[in-house]
């Protein structure tokens, strides 16, 4: 920002990053780690401004009272120290939670709610490690970049000025210094994380290969077919169906979208495609032949009635190596960044003093403790 106006996009990219030069990342790692940053101000956005709306819109919501009448919007969990309550992951949990109301049951609603919060507390654990191993170097992320990425987040939500930007964190409940060191510490999470994954993460030629010729079933694409289905509950409904395809097969359509009341109903009955090996099992015994057009049925199953139509049989294929080297490559990458992620926060994890002060209700006198 220069006189109180925001530089144009064109130039802050032109200065975006040269925080990867001092740290001597090689120019591979520049030019990857210039893409996890080109797309963190929406996280940012999301995660330090929206989400703690949202929270603030919902009231402070608290799920029921502990058997023994402690709230459970309480400290949930320290890191050397420094307390973690559910104030500071709700805002994360949330919907979550919301979901888990509607769709689990009474007996297992304590113990989702508690794998939703663990992990969230988790997570912002790892987090408070990774930046204090940021601050413990040497190395700072200078103000600039931390300013420029402010100037992408600013831009995008619309401000025309850095007051602008400031007054529209505070209708949304944050403090410009706040959001200030929060930007900061994402970049140094997201910096530090990709340090520590690049490290000795090249995949030789004789991993891939070894790998490749390990796990050829992953790399098969097998039978599959497009399926059409008309699902009744009525043995009468049923036998005129039979009748009138027996006939007129060509009609399947228009009778699934008359009679059934089974998926795809409006669009005659289709089901899309599904791979042979994982049909069920009443289907499977009842198509013989996977020839296009042929009608199957009356098929009995728990729920009812059904008449199959296969719409078109689509063989299946394998690769060779060359053709799936580039995703294999990705993939073996991945796998071996997300191993050195976990070393790292463990690493981390093993110098701390964690604690965990809460538990389920399902667990009686158990505590959870690393």
């Amino acid at each position: 920002m220069k006189n109180g106006r925001f530089l144009p996009l064109r130039c802050l990219k032109k200065r975006v990053f040269t925080i990867i030069l001092s740290v001597s990342f090689s120019s591979i790692i520049i030019k990857e780690f210039r893409i996890i940053l080109s797309k963190l101000y929406f996280v940012i956005i999301f995660l330090l401004i929206y989400l703690p709306v949202i929270a603030a819109d919902k009231g402070n919501f608290v799920l029921k009272p502990a058997a023994d009448g402690r709230e459970l919007n309480s400290i949930l969990a320290s890191v050397n120290g420094e307390a973690i309550s559910l104030h500071d992951i709700l805002p994360y949990t949330r919907d979550k939670e919301y979901v888990a109301y509607a769709s689990c049951q009474s007996s297992e609603l304590a113990q989702v709610i508690f794998d939703i919060r663990k992990k969230a507390v988790d997570e912002l654990i790892d987090r408070k490690l990774i930046v204090a191993d940021y601050r413990a170097g040497k190395f700072r992320i200078p103000a600039r970049e931390i300013d420029a990425e402010l100037d992408r987040v600013a831009v995008n939500m619309g401000a025309k000025s850095r007051q602008d930007f400031i007054a529209k964190l505070r209708r949304a409940g944050v403090e410009y210094a706040k959001m200030r060191s929060d930007v900061e510490e994402y970049m140094a999470v997201q910096l530090m994380l990709h340090r520590c994954a690049m490290i000795g993460n090249v995949v030789t030629p004789e991993e891939l290969y070894n790998y490749y010729n390990s796990h050829k079933d992953e790399f098969l694409k097998p039978d599959s077919v497009e399926l059409a289905m008309i699902l009744v509950k009525d043995e009468a409904a049923a036998s005129e169906i039979a009748g009138k395809l027996k006939n007129a097969p060509e009609m399947f359509a228009e009778l699934a979208s008359r009679y059934s009341e089974g998926p795809g109903r409006d669009n005659g009955g289709l089901l899309g495609a599904i791979e042979i090996r994982r049909l069920r099992s009443e289907f499977s015994s009842a198509i013989k032949v996977f020839e296009n057009g042929r009608v199957y049925g009356p098929v009995k199953t728990a729920e009812g009635i059904n008449f199959l139509k296969v719409v078109k049989f689509i063989p299946g294929s394998s690769n060779d190596y060359f053709s799936v080297l580039p995703a294999l490559r990705e993939k073996l990458e991945a796998k071996r960044r997300e191993m050195r992620f976990e070393e790292y926060k463990l690493s981390l994890r093993k110098k701390a003093v964690v604690r965990y002060f809460f538990i389920p209700e399902t667990y009686e006198n158990q505590k959870v403790e690393k």
